[in-house]
């Protein structure tokens, strides 16, 4: 029983005095706790794909009838709580682990030692840590694999710590502080009121109880009703909260110091918690680019689950349409010290919930792409194996050249990461080699080279080539090659840049190009890559900015300086098709001077021919054979096909 002393004098610490009663209420505890929980169990923030999960705990409730509300099914132990993993394909949510027989909401993970805290909610209002003992390798296989739907999840268990306010609404702070709203009436026409849990008493919540704590009992240390750190009215809006440290400049004038941030409706309220507080009003902030929550009955505006990832700020809304929206706060203009615009969009969709709460891994990499906006495009690119090039810009040519050239180059632009209380910065540099063999110009290679930063030339490195049409990827810092048959991510520990190989659902992998911002992980574009063995292949480049477009160097570039060898016509196409040799981007290199392996530089080799590229033309009654040919397979143009398009098409088939 030592440790039953041991809280009553850390409760008594941070009292001006502790009354007789309150004495007698701290050694009473509940004398049914007498079995300590187990080792407590992190959550894997160590693993960089787990770590990216953006998590809710969503309660599931069996209701005895339509009367019956979901607390009084909770308070009997026939609720549900699940941790859940949004899927940011189809903005649905999988379930990783149960705890069943409890509701829980106000979770969040601390920064340090990986532990998950909430709150038992509808419940005892007792702060419990949450153990998990998921499988991180089936998790991590799972997601690279795009199977995770499939994830059969783990049962969990409690480990009751202490009584807390009333409160739907917490989350940790980078330093391990646990921060709370309550809307109790104890506070009258405050509101909403804040509560700091520091996590120096956070660390002496152990070795908790198997069992809730109750009245009596005093409430841990940070969270009485004498604790309040400050109350706002409109701060009882707020579903789910983010504490983050900003400067907001000379408007404020008050430095750097701590907020708490909620999102309800397209405002997002901003409260300062450290420093002087005095003339601390709570900043009411409307959303530029974005107006989600529509409003209604219930919920509909409330955005229930929040998440801070690395620094980026995520609102997942409750009513199913509004989706999970970034707030950009350093894109803040401020019109007063109360009012102002904050940039924000969406960035994922997100199925309707309730009861729900979000939480995340603090220091992980944001697992979302930029914000949607109008400016935004998807422009692709790319070049058959029998050498038809599309550039992004919109060019249209036939390739007349054998070796290895410069198909696609991303450079010009810096990745940029947190660390510290520094933004670190390295150059982005990433190429794709493309070979291209006989008189045809067949593409029989394609070599992925990332030479950003610092890593030294070629140090990330896939490879594919029509000899056996399988990836292979560079061991870092080596010269060995080892073959890459499953979906996986490509990155250093501290990298800024990464390849993703990710499983399609004509189980064919594609190519993801990712680089860090300040957002967390940004997709640059994806390649795609049929391969027939034994003959060529086919790849298209995906890309999403216009920006980034601008930066492409190579083949697939806006701007190509060679003049076109000769005009459409000649026998060779019925359409005004050109062709080129594009000698600018011909590389007097040896694959393996590229990067490549020895094994793939004999293939492409071997495949060579000797003599200039030439394109063969067919006689008239070739032509009509592939044409019938063509004809079977292509059919007639859609309605909302050019028919221009639609004979560009026909033509390339013929040839």
């Amino acid at each position: 029983m030592l440790w039953i002393f041991f809280l009553l004098w850390t409760a008594c610490a941070e009292c001006a005095e502790c009354p007789a009663q309150d004495v007698q209420m701290m050694i009473q505890l509940d004398r049914n706790h007498q079995s300590p929980c187990g080792d407590a169990v992190p959550w894997p923030c160590d693993n960089d794909v787990v770590a990216s999960f953006p998590l809710q705990v969503i309660n599931q409730f069996d209701l005895l009838d339509e009367n019956e509300t979901s607390a009084a099914a909770c308070n009997a132990g026939r609720g549900t709580a699940q941790i859940k993993r949004l899927n940011l394909e189809n903005g649905v949510y999988t379930t990783l682990c149960n705890i069943p027989g409890r509701c829980l909401n106000a979770c969040g993970i601390h920064p340090q030692t990986n532990l998950m805290y909430c709150n038992e909610r509808p419940g005892s209002d007792n702060l419990v840590r949450v153990d998990c003992n998921v499988s991180v390798a089936d998790l991590e296989a799972r997601q690279l694999a795009g199977t995770l739907g499939a994830y059969v999840p783990v049962n969990g268990s409690l480990c009751f710590l202490g009584r807390l306010q009333n409160t739907f609404a917490a989350n940790l702070d980078l330093d391990g502080n646990y921060w709370l709203k309550s809307n109790d009436d104890d506070f009258g026409n405050q509101g909403g009121a804040l509560f700091r849990i520091t996590n120096a008493t956070l660390n002496t919540l152990t070795p908790g109880s198997t069992s809730p704590f109750t009245p009596p009992t005093l409430r841990i240390p940070g969270a009485r009703n004498n604790n309040v750190v400050v109350g706002r009215q409109f701060l009882a809006r707020i579903a789910d909260l983010n504490a983050v440290k900003f400067d907001f400049g000379p408007t404020l004038g008050v430095g750097e110091q701590e907020y708490v941030v909620g999102c309800w409706s397209n405002l997002v309220y901003v409260q300062q918690v450290s420093g002087v507080l005095t003339n601390a009003n709570l900043i009411t902030l409307e959303m530029d680019g974005v107006s989600p929550g529509p409003g209604g009955q219930g919920n509909s505006r409330a955005s229930g689950a929040q998440w801070l990832f690395n620094g980026s700020i995520y609102c997942a809304y409750n009513d199913g349409t509004s989706g999970v929206v970034q707030v950009l706060l350093n894109e803040t203009t401020l019109d007063s010290t109360t009012s102002g615009t904050v940039k924000a969009g969406q960035v994922s969709s997100s199925q309707g919930t309730t009861s729900n709460d979000g939480m995340n891994c603090l220091l992980a990499d944001s697992p979302f792409g930029p914000i949607t906006t109008t400016t935004s495009t998807t422009t692709q690119g790319g070049g058959r194996g029998d050498p038809h090039i599309h550039t992004l810009g919109g060019e249209h040519y036939l390739l007349l050249g054998q070796g290895s050239f410069s198909f696609w180059r991303f450079s010009g632009v810096d990745a940029e990461t947190l660390s510290g209380n520094m933004w670190k910065k390295a150059p982005v540099d990433i190429q794709i080699y493309a070979h291209y063999s006989g008189h045809q110009s067949w593409t029989k290679g394609l070599l992925l080279v990332d030479q950003s930063g610092h890593q030294g030339y070629g140090s990330r490195a896939l490879e594919l080539t029509s000899e056996d049409c399988r990836w292979r990827s560079k061991v870092p810092g080596g010269t060995s090659w080892y073959m890459v048959d499953e979906a996986k991510l490509i990155s250093d520990g501290d990298a800024m840049t990464a390849f993703k190989l990710v499983q399609s659902e004509s189980q064919k992998m594609h190519v993801e190009f990712l680089m860090k911002t300040q957002t967390g992980w940004k997709n640059i574009g994806k390649l795609y890559a049929a391969c027939k063995a034994g003959h060529h292949i086919n790849m298209k480049m995906t890309m999403f900015s216009k920006e980034d477009i601008n930066r492409v160097q190579g083949q697939l570039g806006l701007v190509h300086q060679s003049e076109y060898l000769i005009g459409g016509g000649a026998g060779l196409l019925e359409t005004d098709q050109s062709r080129r040799a594009d000698q600018e981007f011909l590389l007097h290199k040896d694959w393996v001077a590229l990067g490549g392996s020895t094994g793939a530089s004999v293939y492409l080799q071997e495949t060579d021919e000797d003599g200039p590229a030439v394109l063969k033309s067919c006689s008239e009654t070739e032509r009509a054979i592939a044409r019938e040919l063509c004809v079977k397979f292509l059919g007639s143009p859609e309605k909302t096909l050019p028919v221009r398009s639609f004979e560009e098409i026909m033509e390339e088939c013929v040839f």
